[in-house]
């Protein structure tokens, strides 16, 4: 069981550093949910998850009244329409949210952000140093991955697993041996 678990960590990591964006998943100063998505930085040496927002705003506010967050990462994802599913993979990061207060730490993340989503840009240094003091930087230090994968079975494989499917053209119409079921 141990074995798999650092399969599942692992590819949970891959998908991490080849993900685009993520969602980060937090809770109010007051308790309800707050989620939102956002591009981010990972950098693995340092186990932590980088990325940027305003000086002030609902995502700071949580973050200093609850620091402990969840952070989710998509992969590609292809729709499966005669299944009714998506096939997708996706990870699960657990961990504690901070503010980088060090200014030259905060400098090097947003360099490493925008080099990540401009590559090459001759003009990045000029931006950075620009948007440097509007911007604040914060930090996930992940405690915790799981790599969660579908296989795009069925949406209603499990319910209907007893039943046989009457397909045309590879779309489900009916399932036999259930009365008044159609599916359109």
């Amino acid at each position: 069981m141990a074995g798999n678990r650092f399969l599942d960590e692992r590819e949970a990591y891959r998908i991490l550093a080849e993900g685009e964006y993520g969602f980060l998943s937090l809770v109010t100063p007051e308790g309800g949910p707050y989620g939102i998505p956002l591009n981010y930085v990972w950098l693995p040496e340092e186990r932590c998850v980088f990325f940027h927002c305003a000086k002030s705003g609902r995502k700071l506010d949580c973050i200093r009244a609850r620091p402990e967050v969840c952070f989710t990462v998509v992969g590609p994802a292809r729709v499966i329409p005669e299944r009714y599913n998506t096939r997708y993979e996706s990870a699960v990061f657990t961990g504690t949210a901070s503010i980088v207060t060090d200014p030259a730490e905060k400098r090097e993340k947003l360099d490493l952000l925008a080099r990540r989503f401009s590559p090459g840009d001759p003009r990045r240094e000029e931006v950075v140093e620009k948007y440097l003091p509007a911007v604040c930087i914060c930090k996930l230090a992940v405690r915790t991955a799981l790599r969660r994968n579908t296989a795009g079975q069925c949406l209603f494989s499990r319910c209907l697993a007893p039943y046989r499917p009457v397909c045309v053209r590879g779309h489900v119409l009916s399932f036999s041996g259930i009365r008044g079921l159609a599916m359109p």
